[in-house]
């Protein structure tokens, strides 16, 4: 069952001081080449691994890369969130969203789901794992930051810039 994340203005104002930063992306080549130069339009600093002479290289060195330079990597490669493979405190932050090109609607909405998150408060995302699905479900595996256990949570973000939360994972896309 979601439930909206309902939010004062001033709430909203301390969690942009404490956690607004604006995010720096790294995208795979396993996704559309065309996704780096739209998210650059839309004013975030993005480079495509094919554009920094990483194509081909392993899953490893493209995160060292995204994690020395500070960018979230986003991929479709579901491996980035094998925590045995790539623990937490090598993990800049992983968006891993659907397959396809960037005329698929689930692609569209993948993306534009995560951005307001994502895009606009990066450090809250450091040794995150976000999977956004085709209807713009963002599952955010991170560590809670009150009790240090490692959680997953569900949310929503629609068209009207409303937020909800599925606080017991039930919730339909």
């Amino acid at each position: 069952m979601w439930k909206l994340i309902d939010i004062s203005e001033a709430e909203i104002a301390a969690w942009a001081k404490e956690f607004g930063e604006k995010a720096r992306f790294l995208i795979d080549e396993d996704l559309d080449p065309a996704l780096a130069p739209l998210l650059a339009d839309r004013g975030y600093n993005s480079k495509a691994v094919l554009d920094v002479g990483l194509a081909g290289h392993s899953d490893e060195d493209v995160l060292a890369f995204a994690k020395r330079e500070d960018r979230i990597l986003v991929t479709n490669d579901d491996g980035f969130a094998d925590e045995r493979r790539f623990p937490e405190h090598r993990n800049p932050g992983v968006v891993i969203v659907p397959s396809g090109r960037l005329d698929d609607p689930g692609v569209i909405e993948a993306i534009a789901s995560m951005l307001p998150l994502v895009g606009h408060y990066r450090p809250m995302f450091t040794g995150a794992v976000v999977k956004v699905d085709r209807h713009g479900v963002l599952s955010i595996t991170d560590r809670e930051h009150e009790s240090g256990a490692r959680r997953t949570s569900r949310y929503r973000y629609t068209k009207s810039g409303s937020f909800y939360w599925d606080p017991n994972g039930e919730g339909a896309g």
